[in-house]
């Protein structure tokens, strides 16, 4: 819950060459003026500063990242920059962070850790604290993504004292949330939405315009168009840009946007290529672009006074069908079934857990899960492949009672919505247990110079391996189904088990027992005939 409270505020003594109460009591007022995010049953919050409040800035916010930047994982997950403004390296080992001003310093700095003059240093804030190396930060908790607070704090006679702190609203998937660069370590009200986040570099200040969607012509062969969609929470003025159109052996023009034009906090704009320019002086609500977009593969740049300020790529296979962000202003764009132009997008359903193939017992259950995020509401199927047109069953679950072979195969799980389908392919192979049985007797007597037959019955389903064990020691190279050995020898007496094995497991047969008879030799009298 968001509430402004009265805050209890310490002057710090001055230090050396400092003034004391004018610059104090200013960011005193500064302090009461602003919000914080408390538990809803306070009332009071006395919060501790340090007295060099914002010797480190919390230079930018990015509570939800998709395709902004990966970790060493190759994992895209929120992140915070820290920046040092000032001229000395400052060591990290009592500094913490904080997405709570009640409980500072839930994560610690590992120790040995020092940021430098200038230095824009990254921390993953992923709930993932052990990937934590020498070269990538992870705090042990995550941002919320819809909004929320995040403090740094430094011990000082091990109280935490707060460094800096920032409050950050809910913004657009792969946005960012940022000190404007010329106030870093000064006014701590410029806070600002990125459409161009920078991770381990300064903020810049571009219009946070981005091309949302575009689609090259209509069903009905009208012209094309090109949504762009304002992700900040300030109103852009699109006079400020230029658009270019490009593509393999071609290049327009670069176009102007007509001045008055406007874009609302979280609004949409519509360019029509219709090579139709002067239609701008009658058209208050759409922009009339010089050229048409072209059937084969091109790019489109949005520039702000030579900067990039957002662009796209694309091979354009489906002229009839818009390429979208989905959420709005997001880095990713795919192809959908629903073109929504001045309206948000529609997003394909993509998976966040997928169906995988899956080997089973005989009679075993098992139940398979399927999850996918995108425009709501998201209808799944369940399709063995033997059968594509009829449905197993609909909904995000799909259970196997009682496994039988039969139900081994190949299956699908489509999960559908207004923009499109998404497609998952698992196998399932159900194996009956294995099971062996030595077609002999328990016990076999045998003679040395004899030969050893111990034939096998299996059951379950194959294919099989076998190891044939004397006495519990593997035989080698005794892996067939029956085993064999064409001349004993004494030493091959002893207990013979079979060990049968499939995808689902192993199973050792009864014991059978060879008897190794010893001939009887006649002992010799060495006295006869000597008397």
């Amino acid at each position: 819950m968001r509430r402004t409270f009265d805050m209890l505020f310490l002057a710090p003594k001055p230090l050396d060459g400092q003034r004391s109460l004018p610059g104090v009591w200013w960011a005193l007022v500064a302090l009461l003026a602003s919000e914080v995010h408390v538990p809803a049953q306070s009332s009071r919050i006395v919060l501790p500063f340090h007295p060099q409040y914002r010797e480190l800035r919390i230079n930018e916010i990015q509570p939800v990242n998709r395709a902004t930047t990966y970790d060493r994982t190759q994992t895209p997950e929120p992140w915070i920059e820290i920046f040092n403004p000032g001229k000395n390296p400052i060591s990290l080992d009592l500094y913490g962070l904080s997405d709570s001003y009640t409980r500072l310093q839930r994560w610690r700095f590992p120790r040995g850790r020092t940021i430098f003059p200038g230095q824009h240093i990254v921390v993953w804030m992923d709930g993932e604290s052990a990937q934590t190396t020498q070269d990538e930060l992870h705090a042990s908790f995550r941002l919320k993504p819809l909004g929320g607070s995040i403090a740094l704090s430094v011990l000082v006679n091990g109280i935490p004292t707060i460094v800096d702190h920032a409050d950050y609203p809910s913004i657009p998937t792969d946005f960012s949330y940022g000190l404007a660069p010329s106030t870093a370590g000064s006014d701590p009200t410029q806070y600002r939405v990125f459409a161009q986040p920078t991770p381990w570099e300064p903020n810049i200040i571009l219009p946070a315009v981005v091309l949302n969607e575009w689609l090259v012509r209509t069903a009905t062969g009208g012209p094309g168009w090109i949504e762009l969609y304002n992700g900040s929470r300030e109103t852009v003025d699109l006079s400020a840009l230029t658009i270019r159109l490009s593509g393999p052996g071609f290049q327009v023009p670069p176009f102007t946007l007509p001045r008055g034009r406007k874009i609302a906090p979280g609004g949409f704009y519509r360019l029509i290529a219709d090579e139709n320019v002067n239609a701008n002086n009658t058209d208050p609500v759409n922009i009339h672009l010089p050229w048409v977009l072209p059937s084969s593969s091109f790019s489109l740049q949005l520039e702000s006074d030579g900067f990039l300020v957002n662009q796209i790529n694309t091979k354009n296979t489906s002229p009839t069908r818009s390429e979208s962000r989905y959420p709005d202003g997001a880095r990713f764009y795919e192809y959908v079934d629903r073109a929504t132009p001045l309206a948000p997008n529609v997003g394909l359903p993509n998976w966040i857990t997928q169906p995988t193939s899956r080997v089973m017992k005989a009679g075993k259950a098992f139940k398979w899960k399927a999850e996918a995020f995108g425009t709501a509401p998201i209808t799944y199927r369940w399709f063995n492949a033997q059968s594509p047109n009829l449905p197993l069953v609909t909904g995000p679950e799909f259970t196997l009672l009682s496994a039988k072979p039969g139900d081994s195969g190949l299956y699908r799980c489509v999960a559908s919505n207004i923009a499109g389908t998404l497609l998952a392919e698992f196998r399932i192979e159900v194996f009956e247990p294995p099971g062996i049985t030595l077609q002999t007797p328990v016990e076999i007597p045998l003679r040395i110079g004899e030969k050893l037959a111990l034939p096998a019955g299996v059951l379950g389903t194959g294919p099989f391996s076998f190891q044939w064990k004397r006495n519990g020691i593997n035989i080698l190279s005794a892996n067939n189904q029956d085993y064999r050995k064409d001349r004993l020898d004494l030493e091959d007496g002893g207990s013979y088990t079979a060990v049968i094995r499939n995808a689902t497991g192993s199973t050792l047969s009864v014991p059978v027992r060879v008897i190794m008879e010893v001939p009887e030799v006649a002992p010799e009298d060495f006295f006869a005939g000597r008397f």
